[in-house]
């Protein structure tokens, strides 16, 4: 757990593996606080951008227990979201649907997961510009949903006019 200020990062996955639900309690002591707080799920390998990559590095035991991880901690980030009211990210169900090319701009651009497409990196595992404009965005509307805020979402094109962003590559 690392804290900087009012940011705290936890790593569920750890919590789980040790046994010391060292995340369970910060939330818990946030929420008697009155503090609202986002948590994210994690999205399934086959989602990313090599979605291939497990195959060349774990065996068919290790698929299904990164599966199984994954799947336990997202089960564990919404149930906590519910118990402490907290906004929920779920980068699961985004990186399924820009996986399955579900995922449109409002100007009707397609998000591309694809090696040669516009929201992975080179190395089919980070963001690109625009896949962390994305992400932002999907914050934004978590926050927004669930507190009842009027945040903006960031104007996906016209941002990248002002940095030179290339839409259809992400860079």
């Amino acid at each position: 757990m690392k804290s900087k200020r009012n940011l705290t990062m936890l790593d569920l996955v750890g919590d789980i593996v040790s046994k010391v639900p060292r995340g369970l309690a910060l939330i818990a002591s946030l929420s008697e606080g009155g503090k609202k707080g986002v948590v994210f799920t994690m999205p399934q390998f086959e989602h990313l951008g090599f979605a291939n990559w497990g195959l060349a590095i774990l065996n068919d035991s290790e698929l299904i227990q990164y599966r199984d991880a994954v799947n336990i901690s997202n089960k564990e980030v919404r149930r906590w979201a519910q118990e402490y009211d907290l906004a929920v990210v779920d980068l699961e169900a985004l990186y399924k649907a820009i996986h399955r090319k579900e995922y449109v701009l409002q100007n009707g651009l397609l998000i591309d997961s694809s090696m040669r497409g516009n929201f992975f990196s080179s190395d089919g595992l980070y963001p690109t510009t625009l896949g962390q404009v994305i992400i932002a965005n999907e914050v934004l509307k978590s926050i927004n949903e669930k507190y009842g805020a009027d945040v903006p979402l960031i104007d996906i094109p016209l941002y990248a006019s002002k940095i030179g962003l290339n839409l259809k590559t992400g860079q």
